[in-house]
């Protein structure tokens, strides 16, 4: 057999494990030299499944040896590679070890990751620990002068932002925002995102300034030209804490629905369809609201349309994700898991994933720094949030379903979508993965 043909090592790992054999490939992949990191990764990851139901532990930790690469690989970790590690740095202080998380974010070479997961750490710690979640956001606050092109850093200011705003840092707090308005570039960290992100973690500690960052943003929302994703980030930060800011909030966002999005796409057919196809983004959010008053006429009127006008081919994340979602609040979760399998890559698979099982879990995501990579248009997050908040679950927490939804997503390539559900779901086996990591980048626990 060609152990180099795409496939061949993944059915050799798979016939050792079944044989009961399992232990003498890991230790034949762990001592054998020259082992390209495809063939490696390949042959880790089918052990992994081959684990996931009987040992999930052991699953998580090949899936991250994966990952990893053989050793003696002597790579560098790049940039991303890096915002990865910063997302299991806030799943391990989520469950409880907020001092090795320290650590790990300390071991990070870009000022712009570690500032974020700076940031992190801050949002995972407990309110009760006030200090440390207070010393943490100073820091990263500190260190934006350090970050190298900030306005075009995703994530960065978002989540410094976040972290003062939730221990209730309101000086500190204005001071960024008033330092970064002008450095916030409008195709990375959304100046008006990061404000908006405010809003809901400064309430419990400032109401009145909350809700004067809430009135500004909704002016400047008001324009035509401000991005319907936003409108309903403002809909959800507030929807919790003031009904009147709150209607205010929907009703911009049904005012900016010209109708269903099959009287859209006849109306586009009509006129040669100038500009292309309407937004699927909008389609996806005035659905929601929709569907608190009529479900099927969500259904016949604004997602199948989305659905129908894609054909058979992969699917970006986003667009996969978001109708998933819609699905699983609905309740059609057979539909939603087909859907998410749809996602066009490995890594936006486990995205997905990893959003439905949050949705199955019940799980908030108001203590979650903003992911340093994440896109303007990554909307996945906010339908999540706008669908709990407008279509809570009638049954409570499906916590069966959530965990094989975050077995799914627990992939080599990406993993570290589900760190912040395995930490409220499996935070015992969050922390192995993360002694692995430290084992890797050999930092002493």
């Amino acid at each position: 057999m060609d152990l180099y043909r795409p496939g061949s090592a993944a059915t050799v790992a798979e016939l050792l494990a079944a044989s009961g054999r399992s232990e003498e490939a890991e230790e034949g992949l762990a001592t054998a030299a020259g082992v390209p990191r495809g063939v490696f990764a390949e042959a880790v990851t089918a052990l992994a499944h081959h684990h996931a139901a009987d040992d999930p532990d052991r699953a998580l930790r090949l899936l991250h040896r994966a990952v990893r690469g053989p050793a003696g690989g002597g790579r560098t970790l790049s940039v991303y590679q890096q915002d990865q590690f910063a997302d299991l740095a806030g799943g391990m202080a989520a469950a409880g070890r907020p001092d090795d998380a320290e650590r790990l974010v300390a071991a990070l070479a870009d000022a712009g990751v570690r500032t974020r997961g700076w940031a992190a750490v801050s949002l995972a710690v407990p309110l009760s620990d006030h200090g440390r979640a207070l010393r943490l956001a100073e820091r990263a606050a500190s260190m934006l002068p350090e970050v190298e092109d900030l306005g075009r850093t995703p994530g960065v200011v978002t989540s410094v932002v976040q972290a003062l705003a939730r221990i209730g840092a309101t000086r500190r707090l204005s001071e960024v925002l008033d330092a970064h308005q002008e450095t916030c570039s409008p195709f990375s960290d959304d100046f008006r995102q990061a404000r908006i992100q405010a809003v809901a973690l400064l309430w419990p500690h400032a109401p009145d300034m909350a809700g004067r960052l809430a009135d500004m943003a909704l002016r400047e929302l008001a324009e035509a030209t401000a991005s319907n994703t936003r409108v309903a980030e403002l809909l959800i930060a507030v929807g919790r804490h003031d009904q009147r800011r709150a209607s205010a909030a929907r009703d911009l966002l049904d005012s900016r629905n010209p109708g269903s999005y099959l009287f859209q796409l006849a109306q586009q057919k009509r006129r040669g369809w100038p500009g292309g196809p309407p937004n699927w983004v909008d389609a996806v959010l005035a659905g929601l609201l929709e569907a608190t008053v009529d479900r099927d006429r969500a259904l016949r009127g604004y997602i199948d349309p989305v659905v129908a006008q894609e054909g058979e081919l992969p699917l970006p994340g986003s667009r996969a994700g978001a109708v998933a979602l819609v699905y699983a609040a609905l309740g059609d979760n057979d539909a939603a898991l087909a859907r998410a399998r749809r996602a066009r890559s490995e890594a936006e698979r486990s995205e997905v994933l990893a959003h439905l099982a949050a949705h199955a879990a019940c799980l908030s995501t108001d203590s979650v720094a903003v992911p340093l990579y994440e896109d303007r248009d990554d909307v996945l997050p906010v339908v999540r949030r706008l669908a709990a908040q407008l279509l809570p679950s009638s049954s409570g927490p499906d916590l069966p379903r959530a965990r094989a939804l975050v077995a799914e997503a627990l992939t080599p390539r990406g993993w570290h979508h589900a760190v912040p559900v395995l930490s409220s779901l499996a935070p015992a086996a969050l922390l192995r993965a993360g002694a692995s990591v430290f084992e890797d980048l050999e930092i002493v626990l």
